[in-house]
């Protein structure tokens, strides 16, 4: 989390902005019971952002 952190500053992003990034990432880490985001496939994140759109009715651009 503390590179999300160096990146949001580096690209002088909000501090709300980076909160929902973390909020994010945190639920992808989440949905795939703690494994590391490095051991996921491609595959995973498709899987991820078809549960935000059909199960969770999350926004599109959301999901962007």
């Amino acid at each position: 989390m503390d590179q999300i952190h160096k990146v949001c500053r580096r690209r002088h992003l909000n501090k709300r902005t980076e909160e929902a990034y973390r909020f994010w990432i945190c639920q992808f880490i989440l949905h795939f019971n703690k494994r590391h985001p490095r051991e996921l496939r491609e595959g995973d994140i498709a899987q991820f952002l078809n549960h935000l759109a059909v199960q969770r009715e999350v926004s599109a651009s959301t999901q962007a």
